[in-house]
């Protein structure tokens, strides 16, 4: 079983026991043959000069990915006046140069942007299609967000242990994901001052140095990434 189906089984099993649990919808993104507006790799072409971001030693930035507001309601919803996110980070070789000039450890510089219509029409990219796929799911599989281990047997004590062992099972599936947008951050040992997250990945999904086993935690602003 994949886990996409294993997230729609047990998410399904588990508002059917508890129906009246909130939800809350999640998306993944995943290889597509056809044309989409989510795309990742590549080169991004046409983004004028004064909005792609800059390194410390003034380098363009690397293109990671870009996704389309419109596969994503409540992020349309939330940015109405933009048509597209786009995630870059300084390349590997400046990170570590800029390491070696300070003697001191930082984590790679990144930067979110958020492209009008206008901006945005003007964009091309040659890269990998990526399909949106979505899931409505328990927002208790998440955890206490303000917590950095995910613990049921201290956010939902009351309900059976079956029950339990499903809830488990899901939220590992879901930190499991590649890439994932909404919800609320995994494994999140400090949000470092952050509000507004958006999404979270790895190095499956974006090919960044995050340390061991680490993870991108994106906001409205920024993102940081934290590992073991």
């Amino acid at each position: 079983m994949s886990k996409l189906e294993k997230i729609r089984k047990l998410s399904k099993e588990i508002l059917n026991e508890i129906p009246e649990t909130e939800t809350v919808e999640i998306y993944t993104l995943i290889d597509s043959c056809e044309n989409s507006k989510n795309i990742s790799y590549g080169q991004l072409l046409g983004l004028s000069d004064e909005l792609w971001p800059r390194d410390y030693n003034d380098n363009k930035m690397d293109f990671h990915f870009m996704i389309y507001l419109g596969d994503f309601p409540e992020l349309k919803k939330k940015f109405p006046d933009y048509q597209a996110l786009v995630f870059f980070s300084e390349d590997e070789d400046s990170w570590m140069d800029e390491m070696d000039k300070t003697g001191e450890f930082k984590i790679q510089d990144n930067k979110v942007i958020f492209l009008d219509s206008q901006e945005y029409e003007k964009c091309s990219i040659n890269g990998d299609f990526k399909k949106a796929v979505s899931f409505t799911v328990p927002t208790i599989a998440f955890g206490d967000p303000d917590k950095e281990y995910f613990d049921i047997e201290r956010d939902a004590p009351e309900l059976a242990k079956p029950l339990k062992g499903k809830l488990q099972d899901l939220h590992t599936v879901i930190y499991q994901l590649p890439i994932r947008i909404g919800g609320n951050p995994i494994w999140l040992q400090e949000n470092e001052g952050a509000t507004g997250f958006i999404m979270q990945f790895d190095e499956e999904f974006v090919s960044m140095n995050m340390g061991d086993s680490g993870v991108m935690y994106l906001y409205e602003a920024n993102g940081f990434w934290q590992c073991y």
